[in-house]
């Protein structure tokens, strides 16, 4: 087997898995992480389609551990958590 199909095999489990991964998050899961995406058309599914497919380990590993989206830290956020409690 040459390298090239090798990558390519690899390639196309890859996109094949990630499709499927996409379209149970998209379809099913969406709306936990984001409930605002759980009233979206499938216009904005259908937009949102490419990136998951290609970033589908980080969104499957987070929906198999329960995790939320994560929330952004910087220290404009740190600074005014602090002084509000």
């Amino acid at each position: 087997m040459t390298l090239a199909r090798l990558i390519a095999g690899t390639l196309e489990v890859y996109v094949t898995v990630g499709a499927v991964a996409a379209l149970f998050l998209l379809g099913h899961r969406v709306e936990r992480p984001d409930p605002v995406l759980a009233r979206s058309s499938l216009a904005v599914r259908a937009l949102l389609f490419p990136g998951m497919l290609a970033l589908w380990p980080i969104f499957l590993r987070r929906r198999l551990l329960g995790r939320l989206a994560p929330e952004e830290r910087n220290p404009h956020r740190d600074r005014a958590g602090r002084s509000a409690v």
